[in-house]
């Protein structure tokens, strides 16, 4: 039977029983947006209360459970711990602000924070304690200890740091004329809330799912947790220590989730990361704690080989981390599922270094000539969510499996006869995402050089002959053009093509200016790159010098990025 009733957010912080937010929940996720939120309604409320002493704020609902097993002296927080956690890192703050607090406030911020016990671990002197992986920072801080550097909670409870020293130094104008002792009252006395108390023989997990399935409040890694202890019941503690808890400290809940579908795209390519909570739920329904245990895992060991594609860093062969680098960079999640295939087969013993190396460079090759011909999302998630079934069927190596699969009809990748007729003509400035086009010019800068190097993040493209068309350009066409060929359609056809396109840094000043004055600046400021220089050796720039660039950029694409069967 639940029960509910309307009361002020404080006194639910100061019950004799501690608070404790189970082990199926989220880890504290509010950032800057909320805690201003938070601010916001306080000192409103603190403003409004200087004229109706009545005035109150509704903070929601707060919902408790007792603990199984101990009685009344313990209470699970089932919903609100965002709110709770936020408002004691508030009050936190302004119990160690320089703020001229009476000796009754600070005891009544203290009897929100800490239980009257003096001793025991930190956690049992708190009046509420987070999930397991931000305890130690919510402690610290609840005590009045040095906070732990770096940890998500502390930046919230600076934050409200210097919201209260702008506010007791009057420079926060969100807030003019209003007291840290002002704000400090509304805080303790303004903020209501609804406590709902649930029995033990009430079913909380599904009153936490139905409370929290909504919009983005949750994500789907967040529901999967709350599902597969709602199942593990008392076998959960060391589970959640030893399997779970690992997971969530190496992998941000998006990632996570994302680990969760990339477990379930390999046999059903169709599965969408939004279906992944209901689909592993199918998965686990009817399964024992025991085989719920087992496919968590796995998931868990799969999470080694999700860890090097997030992580290129960690992979121990150079072929392979450089292949994961550049693959990372080209940000899609499109390539996830097949990287995490090859990983997979590689740690089976069933492929090497090299043949997973040379298949990721495959794989690179395919988006790069993709862009390069103008198709390059053409049917790509269909092609590569079903690759590695393709691939699993095939007798020959990874590398050899994939290049074959990808060089069927319909997959849309480039062949270097297609590249030699197609690409002089193609506007590859308008096709495919603008970092993906800059990083196929990087690429093809580092192929010139014999070490590998990293290139600036500012280089941008820069039009050798400019978008806009002037006097002094429109000479410089007329020199290599046709009789008869009309100079704004010879612009039109030129001016995006690969043969037109370097790196710089100096875009904006480059602008439109003459061949001349662009050379004398790319020279300048080239920062050494091959590309450039190669430019700046010309006399001239016109339609010859293009369409012979044209075919020297198709020569080096090829050389780079070998094409299919």
């Amino acid at each position: 039977m639940v029960h509910a009733r309307q009361t002020v957010i404080t006194n639910v912080m100061k019950a004799p029983q501690q608070m404790r937010v189970p082990m199926y929940q989220r880890r504290y996720a509010w950032k800057r947006p909320e805690w201003d939120a938070l601010w916001d309604d306080i000192a409103r409320l603190a403003d409004d209360l200087k004229h109706n002493p009545h005035e109150r704020h509704f903070m929601g609902s707060v919902v408790l459970t007792p603990v199984p097993g101990k009685a009344s002296s313990a209470m699970l927080v089932i919903d609100g711990q965002q709110r709770l956690i936020t408002l004691s890192l508030l009050l936190a703050a302004i119990r160690d602000s320089d703020a001229d607090l009476s000796r009754g406030t600070r005891r009544r911020i203290g009897s929100c924070l800490q239980r009257p016990a003096k001793r025991g671990r930190p956690a049992q002197r708190l009046r509420l304690v987070p999930t397991q992986l931000d305890t130690d920072a919510f402690a610290r801080i609840m005590l009045g200890q040095e906070p732990e550097a770096g940890h998500h909670i502390t930046r919230g409870y600076h934050h409200f740091a210097r919201r209260l020293r702008d506010l007791s130094e009057d420079i926060d104008e969100s807030v003019g004329g209003l007291t840290v002792d002002e704000l400090t009252q509304a805080a303790l006395d303004g903020l209501d809330c609804v406590q709902v108390t649930a029995t033990p023989k009430d079913n909380v997990h599904r009153i936490f799912e139905s409370l929290n399935n909504r919009g983005m409040e949750l994500t789907q890694a967040d529901l999967i947790r709350n599902y597969v202890f709602m199942q593990l019941n008392s076998e959960a503690d060391d589970f959640h220590t030893f399997t779970w808890m690992p997971l969530e400290q190496r992998f941000s809940a998006d990632e996570l989730t994302q680990l969760f579908w990339l477990d379930l795209v390999r046999d059903r390519p169709t599965i969408t990361q939004r279906q992944t909570y209901v689909e592993q739920q199918k998965r686990m329904h009817g399964m024992t704690a025991a085989e719920i245990r087992k496919h968590i895992s796995r998931i868990s060991k799969l999470g080694e080989h999700w860890e090097l594609i997030l992580h290129p860093e960690k992979e121990s062969s150079i072929k392979v981390r450089r292949r994961l680098e550049r693959l990372r960079e080209w940000k899609t999640t499109t390539a996830q599922p097949i990287l995490m295939f090859l990983l997979e087969r590689r740690a089976q013993g069933k492929a090497d270094v090299h043949e997973t190396a040379r298949a990721m460079h495959y794989l690179e090759s395919y988006f790069v000539r993709r862009v390069v011909m103008g198709r390059a999302t053409m049917n790509m998630n269909r092609v590569l969510l079903a690759a590695p079934r393709a691939i699993s069927r095939s007798r020959l190596p990874v590398d050899q499996a994939l290049r074959h699969y990808l060089s069927e009809s319909g997959k849309h990748w480039a062949s270097d006869d297609e590249l030699r007729r197609e690409v002089a003509t193609k506007a590859f400035y308008n096709h495919g995402k603008s970092y993906q086009k800059t990083l196929i010019l990087k690429w093809i800068e580092e192929s010139l050089s014999d070490m590998e190097y990293d290139l600036s993040e500012d280089l941008t493209i820069e039009h050798v002959m400019p978008q806009s068309l002037n006097p002094a350009w429109r000479a410089e066409l007329k020199l290599g053009a046709r009789p008869g060929e009309d100079i704004n359609m010879l612009h039109g056809q030129l001016v995006h093509t690969l043969g037109n396109l370097t790196l710089t840094m100096r875009n904006s000043e480059l602008s439109n200016k003459s061949f001349d004055d662009k050379k004398r600046t790319l020279k300048k400021h080239g920062s050494g790159l091959k590309l450039t220089g190669e430019i700046t050796k010309k006399a001239h720039w016109g339609p010859v010098e293009i369409r012979a660039r044209s075919r020297l950029m198709v020569d080096r694409i090829i050389k780079t990025w070998p094409g299919p069967q």
